[in-house]
């Protein structure tokens, strides 16, 4: 269970709520997860959590910053491309569940039940599909939820 954290005041207040959220879904649904926090320093919310940062894509995502200068919310689209670090994970995580720190991870009125969870996760890792997102207003994908297969190839394609 993965999300973005920076340690800037826009996030101090969603991680909290994200980390209580996450640690129930760890604890009653997804059984074991670990909660990844893609950043450079860990949150004192998270105590469990464990930091993942790439200094490769950090570095790729700058450059593309630098070189594509007038590209729309262009602090934003950086941010967001961080997110492709979880991709490198394949040695370590079958699936990789992500969610915003904005976002409830398991609203009280729609729990996510651990049988529904086991077999959403097990008709996706016993399909050819390497993701799952839904669409949003903006975009194809809404990159604040989504679930994957990491593989490092898509890592690799994603740093050139």
């Amino acid at each position: 269970i993965a999300t973005l954290w920076d340690d800037s005041p826009r996030f101090q207040c969603s991680i909290v709520l994200w980390c209580q959220s996450a640690e129930q879904l760890r604890r009653e649904a997804i059984l074991g997860a670990q909660l990844l926090l893609i950043g450079r320093t860990t949150s004192p919310d998270c105590p469990g959590a464990r930091l993942v940062w790439d200094d490769e894509l950090a570095a790729a995502v700058e450059t593309y910053r630098v070189e594509h200068p007038g590209k729309r919310r262009e602090a934003h689209l950086g941010t967001q491309l961080l997110k492709f670090g979880l991709f490198a994970l394949e040695d370590q995580f079958d699936l990789i569940l992500y969610v915003d720190s904005d976002a409830d991870l398991n609203p009280p009125a729609s729990p996510l039940r651990r049988t529904a969870w086991e077999e959403f996760a097990g008709a996706f890792l016993r399909s050819s599909f390497l993701f799952a997102g839904s669409h949003d207003h903006s975009s194809p994908i809404n990159s604040g939820a989504w679930v994957a297969r990491p593989r490092r190839r898509v890592y690799e394609m994603a740093l050139r």
